[in-house]
């Protein structure tokens, strides 16, 4: 890939139509202008605000000029991408000379041209700032690069798209509600992150929020800049207290490159799943090991053995059932799998190691990633830190999650294999819907049981909604994490009666939906086997040669 993106085409025909007839010296120099208004009336009210001036109004710059480069930059380029698909012009920059990593970053830079000429306007601002002692040249400059990664990775995200084009008759409609969804979703983000600033202190305050939301946004850091210093707004890895400053920006570009990669993958070929195997084994297992450097540090700071125990294996799921679905394989995919691999690879390498294939050794390995991890960083610092205090004894504190985390990491992803394979079109709502109905059902029964009037035994009306609200995970998850000893449901004890019965249903889906993937894939096999017999080709490519060969030497030779 080349480095001199301005001689990109997508870049510079996305230029010269945005600004066909317009200036973009002209935007710049209105939007300075009101910089320059909002600066006119901080100074005029500085009595009313604890801050002094250059400090509150270099982080109004920069708070405004992050939250438009993100939102400019994320909805151009996925009105754009949306545009593309459902006019059917993306395929035609598939057969250009450009591979598909240049093409995607040509929509990154060309799309969101404003967005970068309205951060390079803020700078004489910044300077003066600076001239007036607001924070050094160093630190402007590491909240400039902050600004420029972070609008990158919300360029990446606006990427985000299943390439997959509408029918005829529904064209015209997808492209309006598409636009919107993504209008609301840009929305419904940037207000959260508003109030996230409102709230700031109070997050920042919690270790675990503060260290998360200083590890991919500046708002620590401006934060920070705002109480005295932005180097004090730290990332805690194992103690070991890193600067927001310069994490963010590295994990912004992780994003970034992971986004660019899959989609990459989309774009050369849609019936490739978005990342590769290995690829999600890495990424699994580096997640996992930064959670387990915030939860070391947030150990050290007062928090308890099991509940730190219980954050890392309830990230650990979540990350692996989200990682998980990018290499679950649709319907359409599997049915190419059967009819393309057959034969190619030994089910275990193409299980665990190739692409298309069902993901069934995928959870396996990720269910294995976890422990490892939790047990290489996390439990090995603790011991060797020297002060373990563990709550219950290690079975009582490590088993319970660990256990809960590795059948629900099993059971549903396959369930979501199955249902990417039954269903043809929709599998993640209806996927979605499931996960809805297994989490909601339970307490919701429960709900009605505790109304009911005709059960007149108070104890075992209590126990049977005890046994039915923990049949939901989440509800483990949460008595586990929060400790919540005043709530009946919620304490540990009434937790430790429901979990076999939680953990045996779950156990039976898994089954379950084992026995659906086999009987369906069975029955595909057959039909694939039955076409290439009544093709006369064989079912191995392997076994095709040989009879080949073997054909070739008894053929009789002619006179």
């Amino acid at each position: 890939m080349r480095y001199d993106f301005w001689n990109n085409p997508l870049v510079v025909s996305a230029v010269r139509l945005r600004y066909r007839r317009s200036s973009p010296g002209m935007t710049a120099a209105l939007y300075l202008t009101v910089l320059l208004c909002v600066g006119a009336g901080l100074s005029y009210y500085q009595d009313h605000y604890a801050f002094p001036f250059p400090v509150m109004y270099l982080v109004v710059i920069l708070g405004v000029q992050f939250v438009l480069s993100a939102a400019l930059a994320m909805t151009t380029v996925a009105t754009s991408i949306n545009g593309e698909v459902i006019q059917r012009t993306l395929d035609f920059q598939r057969i250009v000379s450009l591979p598909p990593r240049e093409i995607l970053l040509g929509k990154m830079l060309g799309e969101p041209a404003s967005s970068y000429l309205l951060s390079m306007a803020t700078l004489p601002l910044a300077v003066l700032c600076w001239h007036w002692g607001a924070a050094s040249l160093v630190t402007i400059g590491l909240l400039y690069v902050n600004l420029v990664t972070a609008t990158l990775m919300c360029a990446a995200i606006g990427l985000l798209h299943p390439l997959v084009p509408p029918s005829d008759k529904s064209a015209t409609n997808a492209k309006g509600s598409g636009s919107a969804a993504q209008v609301l979703v840009a929305m419904a983000f940037f207000f959260g992150l508003q109030a996230m600033i409102v709230q700031g202190r109070a997050i920042l305050e919690n270790s675990l929020a503060g260290a998360l939301l200083g590890a991919f946004t500046p708002v620590a850091a401006m934060w920070g800049l705002l109480e005295g210093s932005a180097w004090q707004a730290t990332v805690p890895f194992w103690s070991v207290h890193l600067p927001s400053l310069l994490v963010a920006p590295v994990l912004q570009l992780a994003v970034t490159a992971c986004i660019v990669t899959g989609m990459s993958r989309k774009l050369s070929n849609p019936l490739n799943p978005p990342l590769t195997k290995p690829l999600v084994y890495a990424l699994t297992a580096s997640i996992d090991l930064f959670a387990a450097g915030l939860l070391y540090s947030s150990w050290k700071e007062g928090l308890g053995f099991s509940r730190a125990t219980a954050a890392f294996f309830a990230a650990h799921l979540v990350t692996a059932l989200l990682l998980a679905s990018l290499v679950t394989p649709s319907r359409e995919v599997l049915m190419t799998w059967l009819w393309r691999l057959r034969g190619r690879a030994g089910m275990l390498r193409d299980g665990v190691w190739l692409d298309r294939s069902p993901n069934l050794l995928v959870l396996v390995v990720l269910a294995v990633i976890g422990p490892l991890v939790y047990f290489v960083g996390f439990v090995a610092p603790v011991v060797a830190a020297g002060s373990v205090q563990l709550d219950g004894g290690p079975p009582r504190d490590i088993v319970p999650p660990l256990a809960t985390a590795t059948v629900l990491l099993l059971s549903l992803g396959t369930l979501l294999q199955c249902v990417a394979a039954l269903v043809r079109r929709g599998a993640t709502l209806a996927f979605i819907c499931l996960l809805v109905v297994l989490f909601c059902a339970p307490p919701m029964a429960a709900g009605l049981i505790e109304t009911m009037q005709p059960l007149a035994d108070v104890a075992q009306r209590t126990s049977l909604v005890e046994l039915i609200v923990g049949l939901t995970p989440p509800v483990h998850f949460v008595g586990w994490i929060a400790a919540v000893e005043h709530v009946p449901l919620l304490r540990l004890d009434a937790l430790a009666r429901t979990l076999p019965a939680m953990l045996a249903c779950y156990a039976a889906l898994f089954v379950f939906c084992v026995f659906i993937l086999s009987r369906w894939l069975a029955e595909r096999r057959a039909v694939v086997a039955g076409k290439l017999a009544h093709m006369n080709v064989s079912g191995r490519p392997n076994d095709a040669s040989k009879t080949s060969a073997r054909a070739t030497a008894t053929e009789p030779t002619g006179a």
